[in-house]
């Protein structure tokens, strides 16, 4: 059996340690949930909040501002 730290704790680990599936925790993703999808707030130019789903994230932008990272000012 694999254990967490196989996911780097960042998801739950089904399988062997040899070949372990990771089932991540919201927010990371990658074959060991060792990708964070939002890497806080400044990912958004910091004009706007990060939010992470299982393999993405997008920003939702603060009034004021716009595009794809919160980058245009509007």
């Amino acid at each position: 059996d694999c254990s967490p730290s196989d996911c780097n704790s960042n998801g739950h680990c089904f399988g062997s340690t040899s070949e372990p599936l990771c089932l991540c925790r919201l927010g990371y993703c990658g074959p060991r949930c060792n990708t964070t999808t939002c890497s806080g707030d400044s990912a958004c130019n910091d004009h706007g909040w990060c939010l992470a789903t299982t393999n993405s994230s997008q920003c939702i932008c603060q009034s004021g501002w716009s595009g794809k990272f919160c980058q245009k000012k509007d």
